[in-house]
């Protein structure tokens, strides 16, 4: 069994002007194919996608491609740019909630299995805490650590050494880091 943690996959139906790919949302798809082709489960740290929603045409090659990928368990955590002013409670109108609906994607916000792995979130909002109780060695989130222009939307040093985890998995920054050993964490920012 082979799990795929993802970060920020920010699909778009719009091309951003420095590329010169001639489908770059096809370009995305490929790479994310390539991942999805290459292990069992996945699990995404949020913004799979880069806007709440997509147009048309682009839904209609997204639930093509998640059509073809309907043998993968995929999971996901909400980002930011999945949901409309980071309101959780607007999943529903958006393509990460229509992909949920139609059981392509398993939207998660608290423990969960994968594989038979044990998983806890960071809970999706404005302000990021590790869970008060904690149900496995594994810990996802979307949120920055120790960012100093967003403190309420970053885990601090201490929380995470204190907090128990083997490992923690965060979204949201971009950019991959070094795997930082705090205490007896593993922290992954994979970008």
């Amino acid at each position: 069994m082979k799990i795929a943690i993802v970060g920020d996959s920010h699909l778009t139906d719009v091309s951003p002007k420095e590329r010169i790919d001639p489908d770059y949302f096809g370009t995305i798809l490929d790479k994310i194919r390539a991942i999805y082709e290459n292990n069992d489960i996945i699990i995404h740290l949020g913004d799979l996608f880069d806007k709440p929603t997509l147009n048309h045409s682009a839904l209609n090659r997204i639930f093509s491609f998640f059509l073809e990928m309907r043998n993968k368990r995929i999971f996901s955590i909400i980002g930011n740019h999945d949901v409309p002013h980071l309101n959780s409670n607007l999943l529903f109108r958006t393509t990460l909630g229509h992909l949920d609906t139609l059981g392509f994607v398993r939207v998660v916000d608290e423990n969960f299995k994968a594989g038979g792995i044990s998983f806890d979130v960071v809970k999706f909002g404005s302000i990021a805490h590790i869970p008060l109780e904690k149900k496995s060695d594994f810990l996802i989130g979307h949120c920055f650590f120790e960012n100093e222009f967003d403190p309420d939307y970053s885990l601090k040093m201490k929380e995470v050494s204190e907090s128990g985890y083997k490992n923690v998995f965060l979204g949201h920054d971009h950019s991959p880091y070094d795997i930082q050993k705090i205490g007896d964490t593993d922290l992954y920012r994979i970008g």
